[in-house]
C-alpha cells in the first residue's frame, strides 16, 4: 500500500524533464548515476527545492515538499545527494583546495 501511495505521488507531481541535455551526476547507493536536466532545474536541485527520487527502476525529480511526504512512507525512495562528509580529513593534502557546488563533470 505505501509503494502505491509513493508511485501514485510521484506520478501526480514528477517534473517534466523534456529537452534536457546536461547530465546532473549523483551517487545513488555505491554507484555514480546520472539524470538529464536543464540548467533551472539543475539549479534547484543543488539548491534543494527539488529531489531524486528512485521508483519503478527508473529516478524521477519531485517538489521537495512532495520529497518529505514520500520520506514519511518509506526513505528508501528518496536519493539523498547531500554529502554526509562535510569535513576534511586532517591528512587529506587537498584539504585546503575547495570543489566548488557547480562543478561539471
Amino acid at each position: 500500500e505505501l509503494a502505491a501511495q509513493v508511485r501514485q505521488l510521484v506520478q501526480r507531481h514528477q517534473i517534466a524533464r523534456d529537452n534536457c541535455e546536461i547530465a546532473y551526476n549523483f551517487q545513488h547507493d555505491t554507484a555514480v548515476r546520472s539524470i538529464y536536466v536543464n540548467d533551472s532545474l539543475r539549479q534547484s536541485l543543488i539548491s534543494g527545492t527539488l529531489a531524486i527520487v528512485f521508483v519503478d527502476e527508473r529516478y524521477e525529480l519531485v517538489p521537495s515538499p512532495v520529497a518529505e511526504r514520500i520520506r514519511e512512507r518509506d526513505a528508501s525512495y528518496i536519493v539523498d545527494t547531500e554529502s554526509s562528509d562535510t569535513q576534511p580529513d586532517e591528512d587529506d593534502p587537498y584539504k585546503d583546495f575547495v570543489v566548488p557546488d557547480d562543478l561539471n563533470w
